[in-house]
């Protein structure tokens, strides 16, 4: 039977599954009357130990957990937790309260800081202590003599809405890593299309066509491993939906059904809310979910389980055992039925983001397989525009700069050609600085024969017919006919801030790269002395030429399996064999678009000029154009706006003149569902205090006079936004903490705002979505937004996306929104962001813990290449604490990072390696590796390193100690721990030395000798 809560129960709450289920009702408008109690007493030596099912935004503080000596069947349950007296010991935060005192600080891992899914739970152990265990982790002894008969308690306190007692029989599995990920087998139903590595699969036609959508794993599944796949994509116009399960049946020899329902033997499926066995419903009512009623974003997994048991699990949760005693050999398999579109493969250790327009792109790691680890393409600063040029361009800057002075009243004759051929292997880059919204179209880029001097400018170098090779889109032209189809990123989706380049190499290979990513192979046997060339057409209207004050290198890492960001502060010098350092007959294939490092555009006034948006010498009038030159943007703001307002032209630029409010602006016109609606922010000035304010309405705006001073004045009208952090509906606060990054948003930065068909409203921040904010909308909706406060001018983002976005792992994504910085020359440093009690000296090549024994998490300022070795040396040991320095990697981003206490707590891809001991997102991997971290010396160094096979070394003392991890994701940053008796750690680049150590010894005991 196992544990259960006990009927007795704070007014709040409400049980269910047998009194293991509670829950606390109302939990947007009720945080605290959430006691529940054990129905028994705890045994010595028992864990009690519960799930986290939900939480919610509103509140602060969390879930609270502990024992009493109290009987629940006598109780008078006080408000929380922290009320009880007369023999209680209870965990909240990091906080132990015995009777509601506390008496032990920064205990444990925080509870505030857990999710939904983690577990956390309590023991009193024989001898009387009394141990606290987040995630199966024990946290230590926080109390002694905890005697007598005493009840486990749980207070469903703030976020935590709902928890699940887990017994053991129920844990969380432990699923296995192995080095063949899965991915779909090529052979498949009729309608399917693979893409991304066989990763994603979409239903070809998916409005006219609703079956023939299967798709199965590429081998069979292992003992408990997780095949977990997410939808990407639904249509909403057929019945039913997803279906997924396991069968015997072969991939390479199945003779693949409409439907796998129709499977009559050796198959299991769950459809809808039940489980078919051979085509016949052996569980009608299975789980907790309909997977007819699942959303994109929302991921189904499997597992067989050693016991031959096999398990679904729906984001994240277990649904319990489907069936029992299944075959040996299954494998995976979907059927992409109904509703569903398009789903991927999630990994069992990080879910794997996909956008829509990566269906047709191969993971860079799988690009080439040259022996090689990087190419080199060379910055030369002679190389500038030429002065002959297209009609209606200009070149200036010193030949740098390329400039279409009359970029509203023409869209094409600005051809630009470089001063001279291009090098083999030089990077001939631009940078796009300004862009115009009124034409369709925008820069191309690509070689030709012909030099500036000989060239007859045409209207665009497309119409071309001899010797020129151009990227236009996501096309390759050859003398003005397509060769390529679906190249590389679509040119059409370039913003101001993107670079675009091209590289011929020695053996005549042409690759496009956008923002330093390689685009693949676009042309071969192109002729020496080609001249770069660039067509500032449509949309584009200024580019410079990249020269070597960014970099006198670019790299390209061929075995990054993301995209690598431009090298910095790179010091090299310039080799003559660069055909030597090249991989010979490289095919390259498109890379992931959403592992394109964008270069983050630069922030402040001045570059974000709205004067400069379309001209470049600060002039914006526009009278001598009439308004049938201009096409009006799809999305615009109304001209109806608050008193220190003023527009563009267009429409989509809006200024706050003067003071901090009567900066009211809305859409001009109504919203449109699944749409994405984004503005960005251009300049901001702390002066003011406050920030933009967004969100959606009702209001229709008809008189600036009756316009308020600020968003929270609007009247008969409903009105949903962000204020601060919080969400609001009609100036009440609707949800705390919903959006706790908008406070800190500055130039650069972009908000937006999306109704899904479900007419739920999300708000998005630098394209993350943060979840449902409200449900049930009205049809007529227009955007809000007060320019309030710092901000002081915003754009709105045309060409908003209808993509789903996965509102479930926020976190997961916010780590991809900085971009990636490699730099193999200088010397390797801390990142600025550390733990709260290190301070960082000697350019932040020295860490020292200045208090306490943890939160001395600090990690490395870069990420880290290939074959490079990470190294600290243990400067400052003391032996008032146990346990010491940890070390290990992170996919974490350390602008993001938010560290914990101890480094075995942070999550999302971290491999730390203690004592002897190597964890996995806080669990333990594997035991008894390499010498005890805890036994080493001062003046002992210790290092880490990724090799070629992204395999993870450790080195302790200039010795390897083997393979610690395989097949490491990269990016990875390194992660050291001063923790316990580890005080100060320094990067070195020195090996280890015993000699050194002896030597520096004999001085210590001179010096006692001497004193």
């Amino acid at each position: 039977m196992g544990m259960s809560f006990h009927s007795n129960t704070g007014t709040m709450v409400t049980l269910s599954n047998s009194n293991k289920t509670a829950c606390r009702n109302n939990p947007h408008q009720e945080f605290n009357h959430g006691l529940v109690m054990s129905s028994e007493p705890l045994r010595y030596g028992q864990i009690f130990e519960v799930r986290i099912d939900k939480k919610v935004p509103t509140w602060s503080g969390s879930i609270e957990i502990g024992v009493t000596s109290l009987d629940p069947s006598y109780l008078d349950f006080p408000s929380s937790a922290t009320n009880l007296r007369e023999g209680s010991w209870v965990m909240s935060g990091t906080s132990i309260l015995e009777d509601g005192k506390s008496y032990l600080e920064d205990y444990g891992h925080d509870l505030d800081e857990l999710s939904e899914g983690d577990t956390v739970g309590v023991m009193r152990a024989l001898n009387g202590e009394l141990h606290f265990y987040v995630n199966g982790v024990d946290q230590g002894v926080s109390a002694e003599n905890v005697t007598g008969t005493v009840y486990a308690v749980v207070d469903l306190y703030g976020k935590c809405a709902q928890v699940t007692i887990v017994d053991q029989e129920d844990e969380k599995p432990s699923f296995i890593r192995i080095a063949d990920r899965l991915h779909f087998h090529e052979h498949c139903g009729t309608m399917v299309k693979l893409s991304n590595g066989n990763r994603t699969a979409e239903r070809r036609k998916p409005v006219d066509e609703f079956n023939n959508g299967v798709v199965m794993t590429h081998r069979a599944l292992l003992d408990d491993e997780l095949f977990e796949i997410r939808i990407d994509e639904l249509v909403n116009k057929w019945s039913g939906s997803i279906e997924m399960g396991v069968t015997t049946h072969n991939p390479d020899t199945l003779d693949f059904p409409a439907t796998m329902t129709n499977m009559r033997s050796g198959t299991i499926m769950m459809s809808g809310c039940g489980i078919l066995t051979n085509g016949k419903g052996s569980r009608r009512e299975y789980g907790e979910y309909n997977l007819d009623e699942l959303h994109e974003g929302d991921r189904i997994g499997l597992v067989r389980k050693s016991n031959k048991s096999l398990c679904y699990y729906i984001n994240g949760f277990d649904q319990g055992i489907a069936a029992e005693n299944v075959p040996d050999v299954l494998f995976g398999v979907v059927d992409l039925y109904g509703m569903t579109v398009k789903v991927s493969i999630t990994d069992n250790y990080k879910p794997t983001l996909n956008k829509p327009d990566q269906e047709n792109s191969i993971p860079s790691l799988e690009l080439r397989n040259q022996p090689s680890c990087q190419r080199i393409g060379l910055r030369c600063d002679d190389l500038l525009f030429h002065y002959n040029c297209g009609l209606f361009v200009q070149v200036t800057n010193g030949g740098h700069t390329a400039f279409r002075p009359n970029c509203l009243d023409d869209f094409n004759n600005a051809v630009v050609i470089t001063n001279r051929p291009l090098k083999h292997g030089e990077i001939f880059e631009v940078l796009l600085e300004q862009i115009v919204m009124k034409w369709a179209g925008t820069i191309e880029i690509g070689v030709t024969i012909h030099s500036a001097e000989e060239l007859k400018f045409p209207s665009t170098m497309t119409v071309v017919k001899t010797g020129t090779w151009m990227m236009t889109r996501n096309g390759v032209m050859y003398n003005g006919t397509t060769i390529t189809e679906d190249y590389g990123y679509d040119l059409d989706k370039l913003k101001a801030g993107d670079k675009i380049g091209l590289i011929v190499y020695e053996d005549g290979s042409l690759h496009f790269f956008l923002n330093g990513v390689d685009q693949g192979l676009a042309a071969s046997n192109i002729p020496d002395n080609v001249y770069g060339v660039i067509d500032l057409y449509g949309q584009a209207v200024k580019a410079s030429i990249v020269g070597s004050a960014e970099s006198p290198v670019f790299y390209e890492d061929v075995n990054a399996p993301s995209a690598t960001n431009y090298l910095e502060d790179l010091q090299m010098s310039q080799s003559s064999s660069i055909g030597e350092r090249k991989s010979s007959n490289s095919q390259a294939g498109k890379i992931e678009t959403e592992q394109i490092n964008e270069i983050p555009r630069p922030r402040g006034a001045a570059v974000y000029d709205p004067h400069l948006l379309y001209f470049d010498d600060g002039d914006d009038s526009l009278e001598e154009y009439s308004n049938d030159d201009i096409v009006e943007p799809p999305f615009s703001f109304s001209s109806i706006t608050g008193t220190n307002i003023s527009l563009d032209y267009f429409g989509v630029l809006a200024t706050r003149n003067q003071d901090y409010d009567h900066g009211l602006v809305f859409s001009s016109k109504l919203l449109e569902r699944e749409y994405l609606y984004e503005i960005h922010v251009y300049t901001a000035n702390s002066v003011w205090g406050g920030t933009l304010r967004y969100g959606v309405t009702t209001y229709e705006p008809e008189s600036q006079s009756d316009l308020p001073s600020c968003v929270l004045g609007l009247t008969d009208c409903d009105t949903w936004l962000i204020l601060d952090s919080h969400l609001y509906k009609n100036n009440e606060v609707i949800k705390r903490n919903y959006a706790l990054y908008l406070p800190h948003i500055t130039a650069g930065d972009c908000v937006g705002v999306k109704i899904f068909n479900d007419n739920s409203l999300h708000f998005f921040i630098n394209g993350v979505d943060l979840g449902v904010a409200a449900t049930n909308m009205p049809k007529k909706l227009r955007i809000v937004a007060d320019i309030y406060g710092s901000v002081e001018s915003v754009m709105i983002q045309n060409g908003g996306s209808s993509s789903s976005v996965d509102s479930r792992n926020l976190e997961k994504k916010s780590n991809t929104n900085a971009p990636v910085i490699y730099s193999p020359s200088t010397m390797m440093s801390f990142h600025e962001n550390r733990g709260r009690n290190i301070h960082l000296s000697n350019d932040n090549l020295t860490a020292c813990r200045i208090t306490g024994y943890n939160y001395g998490v600090v990690i490395s300022c870069k990420a880290l290449l290939c074959e490079e070795l990470f190294q600290v040396q243990l400067d400052n040991l003391h032996s008032e604490w146990s346990g010491s320095i940890q070390i290990g990697v992170t996919s974490q981003n350390p602008e993001q990072t938010c560290f914990p206490s101890s480094a075995l707590f942070m999550k999302e891809n971290t491999w730390i390696i203690s004592g002897d001991n190597v964890f996995y997102n806080g669990v333990k991997i594997k035991s008894k590796f390499g010498p005890n971290l805890n036994t080493l010396k001062n003046h002992h160094k210790i290092g880490i390193k990724i090799n070629a096979e992204r395999n993870l070394h450790l080195y302790v003392n200039s010795i390897d100690q083997g393979v610690a991890v395989e097949e490491i994701s990269q990016p990875v940053y390194a992660v050291v721990d001063l923790y316990g008796k580890c005080k100060q750690v320094s990067i070195t680049l020195e090996p280890y030395s015993s000699d050194e150590e002896s030597e520096k010894d004999d001085k210590e005991k001179a010096d006692v000798e001497n004193d």
